[in-house]
């Protein structure tokens, strides 16, 4: 039912149900000229009350409501908001995007305000690419954004192309103007919208990720680790004594061993498939030493710090042996310094709030490939990574024929048995060896006899 009051503003009653079951009729003011809803009140009283009851309940809503004043504050709310749209749409594209991604930007603090925050990291790398790639590509300065169009964004991918960037350069890049462009697309600032989905990008042209083979990952458990060591100050420190310095004109460099803590993290990778947040992440109260567990739920990561590990990635996976005397040492030594208690980390860092540094981590990689007799231009050649450890975990058990593809997603906490399939194509020496002897119809034996 809808009403007129003082020929401008309306009245519409409708009904909402109540939890005990009753349909409660409510009163909704709306101000003709601009449609604008201005209140809406509850008459307190159910559909089946009589209409002399109702209407006197709404004159006494009505009496308590300057809807004229209402009227006034929403017209200028909604002027507001109409000229700040006109502002946006004016602004140039790269001073739009700038604006997007920074402190000021309404979509980074709703995200904020919704507990939704949007990775620190990722702000930060959009951030730059706004100051850089989008900065050099004129037709973002000089177009305003209402008047965006696809065949601006299309020129902008040819020109990254065209400079030799990856597709995984590109994406990102395209990731720094998708989402503000969506954004304004979405409150109509655009005047011609469009969609990403027609965009021909480059051919991908990333390396494989090498692994390691069965050797080398022995090699590297057999490698010995430094223990702490306490300075003139009585501060103990973790890292590996003495640092690189100059003395009589020869540089001496750290001594060729790992600290316990870049021993474990790699151990970590290799025999229970961490990420290196994951690794990072890790807490005592995540290791269940009578059960052999590691239960995998949290990640600590550059800028955000301690967060939930990658989405759908919670899981448990087995503590081999060759970490459990790694964990039974870190264990002894995180002891004398107090930090064993069920959140204190695993890997600590330089305070007890804080982990491993991730430099500390890689460092540790490349000086255990150093140490297996795998140099850095092999290193490079072979594209060894740290995550190629999971890799390596997880062709293991893919290869070693003791798992099905289900019981091995679950260990490697990948919940698309359609992601392993990209493991498969990591062609180890060991399953080569295995393939010849299986194809051969004469043994060893035979053929070293002749």
């Amino acid at each position: 039912m809808t009403r007129t009051t003082k020929n401008r503003f309306t009245q519409q009653l409708f009904t909402r149900p109540a939890s005990d079951g009753r349909s409660i009729v409510y009163v909704r003011f709306i101000d003709a000229e601009s449609g604008l809803v201005l209140a809406t009140r509850s008459t307190g009283l159910d559909s089946d009350s009589p209409a002399k009851d109702i209407k006197a309940s709404v004159t006494s809503i009505l009496a308590d409501l300057n809807l004229e004043a209402i009227a006034r504050m929403k017209d200028r709310a909604r002027r507001a908001a109409l000229d700040d749209d006109e502002r946006i749409a004016s602004m140039p594209a790269f001073e739009f995007f700038s604006w997007f991604w920074s402190d000021e930007s309404y979509y980074l603090s709703e995200r904020q305000d919704a507990d939704r925050p949007l990775s620190k990291g990722h702000i930060l790398v959009c951030r730059k690419y706004v100051q850089t790639n989008l900065k050099q590509f004129e037709a973002f300065s000089l177009t305003p954004v209402r008047e965006l169009r696809l065949s601006i964004v299309e020129a902008f991918v040819r020109k990254l192309r065209k400079a030799g960037k990856s597709l995984d350069v590109v994406k990102r890049n395209l990731d720094t103007i998708r989402t503000p462009i969506n954004w304004a697309q979405a409150r109509g600032l655009i005047e011609a919208p469009f969609s990403f989905k027609t965009l021909v990008l480059p051919r991908r042209d990333s390396r494989e990720r090498g692994i390691l083979s069965d050797e080398e990952i022995l090699k590297i458990v057999d490698l010995p680790y430094a223990k702490p060591w306490v300075a003139e100050s009585g501060r103990m420190h973790w890292d590996v004594r003495p640092r690189p310095r100059q003395s009589g004109g020869r540089t001496y460099d750290t001594p060729p061993m790992l600290d316990v803590r870049q021993k474990a993290a790699i151990v970590m990778a290799l025999f229970a498939g961490l990420r290196r947040g994951e690794i990072r992440g890790l807490r005592w109260c995540d290791i269940d030493a009578e059960r052999k567990l590691i239960e995998v739920r949290h990640n600590y990561v550059r800028f955000d710090g301690d967060k939930a590990p990658k989405k759908m990635s919670l899981g448990t996976v087995p503590l081999a042996v060759e970490l459990e005397q790694m964990l039974d040492d870190l264990r002894a030594l995180c002891e004398s310094l107090g930090y064993t208690g069920a959140n204190d980390f695993v890997l600590p860092g330089t305070a007890r709030d804080r982990p491993v540094n991730e430099v500390t981590i890689r460092r540790g990689w490349e000086r255990a490939l150093e140490l297996i007799g795998i140099p850095e231009r092999e290193r490079l050649k072979r594209n060894l990574l740290l995550h190629g450890a999971r890799h390596a975990y997880t062709t293991r058990l893919l290869d070693s024929g003791e798992l099905s593809p289900a019981e091995v997603a679950k260990l490697t906490r990948h919940k698309d048995l359609s992601m392993l399939s990209r493991y498969g194509g990591h062609l180890r020496d060991e399953t080569i060896e295995k393939g010849r002897k299986a194809l051969s119809f004469k043994k060893e034996a035979d053929h070293a006899s002749q």
